[in-house]
């Protein structure tokens, strides 16, 4: 097909295509796109990273409005080269780029592009991030008198007995397995109505896994179980304010972390729900758990991932070093 510029946007011409409603067509690509993430963090994320990129567009259209399929190598090259002279941070912009890819890629999918229609206009150079000596990740590892904190603010969070003891059991699913927090919506009641064996989930992009819990997590959540009943359904539930406990709806992702930071504040401990998962990582690698175990626990596909939620510090390293024997007598 003959590419036509127009402006930023190139729209390609000719063909069935010319004939069908293109905003029809971007809402069609938008929806499948979003709906083959993995999770609802995931589509949140590129949703807000696609209206990044839709500022980098003159007139700013709405992000479900813009014709991906006739951007052409010219409009994504221009968007990008845009998107480079913010001052958004390079993880953010990588991000954009990612989501704009991503968008196009499902323009394949649908048989709105060609392959290498795709290949071409995606034939940029992508933003580095790079963290320079000395650099601080992202979040942090809680100590022991926090984690202690937290149980205890779960216990002043609900105005019923239910909610409460539901709130410990939440504190001790990411305390005790280190799961996201969609993952403690999602995971179910067992049907042997056995806690205490590994317990199937299904993750982030859809991964199965099993999560065990320590027995001390076992106690705290049979107690929310014994309120809760033993139908089957969403292991946690959502507590009405009257306290009736919603057996087979769905704990949403948004309430959960609502949740969380009532107990953080009633704690008195500043952390992001995240961190217990990074807390959980770094406990079971100080331990000697072997990484690719640890990957597997959490659901990371690549170990370099889970490496990347390491946050023992630099004291670690310190003890690493004085496990090393002298070589020599004296």
């Amino acid at each position: 097909m003959a590419e036509q510029e127009t402006g930023l946007a190139v729209v390609e011409s000719g063909g069935a295509l010319a004939a069908l409603d293109t905003k029809a067509i971007a809402q069609r690509v938008l929806v499948a796109y979003l709906a083959s993430l993995g999770s609802d963090s995931s589509r949140t994320s590129t949703r807000s990273a696609l209206k990044t990129v839709c500022k980098a567009i003159p007139g700013e259209p709405a992000f479900d409005a813009v014709p991906w399929h006739q951007l052409g190598r010219a409009g994504v090259m221009a968007i990008v080269a845009r998107l480079q002279e913010t001052h958004l941070a390079p993880a953010t912009k990588l991000r954009c780029e990612a989501a704009l890819v991503g968008v196009l890629r499902e323009c394949v999918r649908g048989g709105y592009l060609s392959d290498a229609d795709f290949s071409r206009w995606t034939d940029f150079r992508r933003t580095k991030v790079s963290r320079p000596e000395g650099h601080q990740a992202a979040g942090r590892r809680l100590g022991q008198k926090e984690l202690a904190a937290l149980f205890d603010g779960a216990g002043m969070v609900g105005n019923s007995e239910a909610a409460i003891t539901r709130n410990r059991a939440l504190v001790a699913l990411l305390v005790g397995c280190g799961m996201r927090r969609e993952e403690c919506g999602k995971l179910q009641y067992p049907t042997s109505g056995v806690l205490s064996e590994p317990l199937p989930l299904t993750g982030k992009g859809k991964k199965e896994r099993f999560i065990a819990l320590p027995s001390w997590a076992v106690e705290v959540v049979e107690k929310w179980v014994a309120l809760r009943g033993r139908a089957p359904g969403p292991l946690l539930a959502p507590v009405s304010r009257h306290g009736h406990i919603q057996v087979g709806r769905v704990w949403s992702p948004t309430a959960i972390a609502l949740t969380w930071n009532e107990i953080a504040a009633r704690a008195e401990v500043d952390a992001a729900l995240h961190d217990l998962r990074r807390t959980w990582i770094s406990d079971q690698l100080a331990r000697g758990t072997d990484l690719v175990l640890v990957s597997r626990m959490v659901g990371h596909s690549n170990p370099r991932t889970t490496a990347g939620y390491d946050r023992r510090g630099l004291a670690a390293l310190s003890t690493a070093a004085e496990s090393v024997p002298a070589p020599f007598a004296g």
